[in-house]
């Protein structure tokens, strides 16, 4: 008997769970799009019919629910400004930001430079698993997020910039840089852009420091690798969607 008719099933059926994950992924965020768009319009309803008392009973209701879509629908206008900055389809998943707060050494006193900031769902995690937030400094280029994730964390410091400019927002510091924590695309990026960002690491991050960068391209490639640095851990996180790489580098 042919062993590819006795695989050929089993492959459609793996192809078939992978379309079901990302479709029902999509339909979850459309449905979180039209649900904040509802709250918005409940919300309209109150500002014009302040007597109403069936709108006065959901107020509360709406105001706490329309807080927890700004990460998604910010991340939908950053895409649609500029995809090629953005390059994901959705935005990070918690156990992927978790990943790669993972790697963080929490004993020393330097500095942790996130950048590409994004939504603060990376940031979020880097605080939650004991980053002091005084050792913590984001870097976002789209103006709104930088905007955004200073009132989302007010006591970090947060710089809206390119990160091509990494060594220059950070000269004046008078503590080290243990750890770099990038979100960004370097990929998708323009070749010239993205090398101008990897040479900024080696002249920030100190000696014993670390940086760790996801990627949604699974195959390891040395062009994307810092200057004197090399991969050490490399994880993949298949329940992110789609599925992302975690790679730490660390001076040769």
């Amino acid at each position: 008997m042919d062993p590819h008719k006795i695989g050929s099933p089993w492959m459609a059926v793996q192809r078939w769970i992978k379309r079901y994950r990302l479709t029902r992924a999509l339909w979850r965020g459309l449905l979180y799009v039209l649900e904040y768009i509802s709250l918005r319009l409940q919300s309209l309803w109150l500002y014009l019919c302040p007597r109403n008392k069936y709108i006065q009973a959901v107020n509360d209701y709406v105001k706490r629910n329309i807080a927890k879509h700004q990460s998604t629908l910010s991340f939908l206008k950053a895409l649609a400004i500029n995809p090629r900055a953005t390059g994901a389809v959705l935005p990070s998943s918690k156990r992927l930001a978790r990943e790669m707060a993972s790697y963080i050494d929490f004993s020393g006193n330097g500095l942790v430079v996130e950048l590409g900031a994004g939504t603060g769902v990376i940031t979020a995690a880097i605080l939650e698993a004991g980053v002091d937030p005084k050792r913590l400094v984001a870097i976002e280029y789209a103006p709104h997020l930088a905007k955004q994730l200073q009132i989302r964390f007010p006591d970090i410091e947060v710089i809206e910039g390119n990160a091509a400019n990494l060594a220059a927002f950070v000269k004046n510091k008078t503590q080290s840089v243990d750890a770099v924590v990038s979100g960004l695309p370097l990929r998708s990026l323009p070749d010239v852009v993205a090398q101008a960002i990897l040479d900024q690491i080696p002249q920030v991050l100190s000696k014993t420091g670390r940086y760790i960068q996801f990627t949604y391209d699974i195959r390891s490639d040395a062009n994307y690798y810092p200057e004197h640095y090399e991969l050490g851990e490399s994880t993949i996180i298949w329940r992110n969607i789609p599925p992302a790489r975690v790679d730490v580098f660390t001076f040769k």
